[in-house]
């Protein structure tokens, strides 16, 4: 069983996030890395136990650069404000692309005419602030992006781009000292623990 220390202010924030699974962040204070095991964290105003089972997922933020990202990668990135520029990256690899961009790029099927006329589509405006989607096609200037709903958009890339990639981690990559942000569940377990710079 885990146990688990929250102060007023914890317990607050997991309730005001509309329940569970709630953010923890903060330092690695103490950790028995094992299925069975737990992880201690230090955040701003408490020091929070979790438990740790076979279900947690370990995942590692490593530093990357454009070389990380390709064709058909999944990813989460940020404009500089009020402009098209991408200034950060996100690259996913903790899970297997999807197979989207594989239904957008066969035959289309022929136009057949509508029973109904319907009014005209108004143009779809690019998204503003963060983007995530696959990606089309990338070059050294530019990335293009297909988003949830499959359009495609075109972005320019910052000169100075970051790029972080998102990785499979395990319980060894579990340190002291490491800043971590984690998903618990109302039972005190860890679903996600994102090891950050690993």
């Amino acid at each position: 069983m885990a146990l688990v220390l929250l102060t007023g202010a914890e317990q607050v924030l997991a309730h005001d996030r509309g329940g569970f699974p709630a953010q923890v962040k903060g330092l690695v204070t103490a950790v028995n890395a094992t299925s069975n095991g737990n992880i201690q964290i230090q955040t701003s105003s408490a020091s929070v136990t979790l438990g740790l089972t076979s279900d947690t997922h370990i995942i590692r933020s490593v530093s990357g650069s454009l070389v990380d990202v390709g064709v058909n990668d999944r990813i989460d990135a940020h404009l500089a404000q009020g402009t098209n520029t991408i200034r950060s990256i996100r690259v996913d690899e903790t899970t297997k692309p999807k197979t989207r961009l594989d239904k957008h790029d066969q035959t289309p099927v022929p136009n057949r005419t509508p029973t109904h006329s319907k009014p005209p589509r108004q143009a779809v405006r690019p998204p503003t602030g963060e983007v995530v989607g696959q990606v089309v096609s990338i070059n050294s200037g530019t990335i293009t992006i297909r988003g949830q709903h499959g359009q495609t958009f075109t972005y320019t890339l910052s000169k100075s781009v970051i790029v972080t990639k998102l990785m499979n981690g395990n319980f060894a990559n579990l340190a002291i000292g490491e800043m971590v942000v984690a998903q618990r569940t109302q039972s005190g377990n860890a679903v996600t623990i994102t090891i950050m710079n690993a």
